[in-house]
């Protein structure tokens, strides 16, 4: 697994941010990329981040009511986006409590 990037969870509905992960995926890897939001009765209820490529079921998709706060913010989560040819993208959030103790 090839790390592409890393990015605050607050910042996916910025525009720049999405530009950002479409191309920098793109030059890491060759393949396209994709940031989808999708709703459910009403509610955003995640959002995939998708290349070319073939993925494993899941392992590109954040749950957002998981990821908010009592008020409908974002909590503050770091994401790291992972590459491989055969699994695709990899998505694993990390909080920022847990990277303050490296």
């Amino acid at each position: 697994m090839k790390h592409i990037l890393s990015f605050n969870l607050r910042d996916i509905t910025d525009i720049q941010t999405i530009n950002f992960i479409v191309s920098r995926g793109y030059k890491e890897t060759g393949s396209k990329f994709s940031v989808n939001f999708c709703g459910s009765k009403g509610y955003l209820n995640h959002f995939e981040i998708s290349s070319e490529n073939c993925h494993i079921h899941g392992a590109n998709r954040i749950c957002i009511p998981s990821y908010t706060n009592k008020n409908g913010s974002l909590k503050s989560k770091i994401i790291n986006i992972y590459f491989s040819k055969k699994d695709g993208v990899l998505l694993t959030p990390i909080s920022i409590l847990q990277l303050a103790k490296f």
